[in-house]
């Protein structure tokens, strides 16, 4: 998520924003795409991720530069 910006549940009884909920998504993509594909390194693992990645620099030119690589985008990481 980007500075200033929260996720919000679905029932609205909680709202999350940063790295604290960046994390456990990318990290249940990469077990995906793990889980997918059993024998690739976690290097490929990381790269799937990083090339499958919505670069979010361009809509949010105030933060550019500390998005990290961008949005986490499970269907075109598991299609690599």
């Amino acid at each position: 998520l980007q500075p200033g910006h929260f996720a919000q549940s679905p029932s609205g009884t909680a709202r999350w924003s940063g790295t604290s909920f960046a994390t456990p998504l990318v990290a249940a993509v990469a077990a995906l795409v793990k889980s997918a594909d059993p024998g690739l390194r976690p290097e490929e693992v990381l790269r799937r991720l990083e090339e499958s990645a919505l670069r979010l620099d361009e809509v949010n030119p105030a933060h550019e530069g500390v998005l990290g690589a961008g949005l986490v985008r499970a269907g075109p990481a598991l299609n690599r």
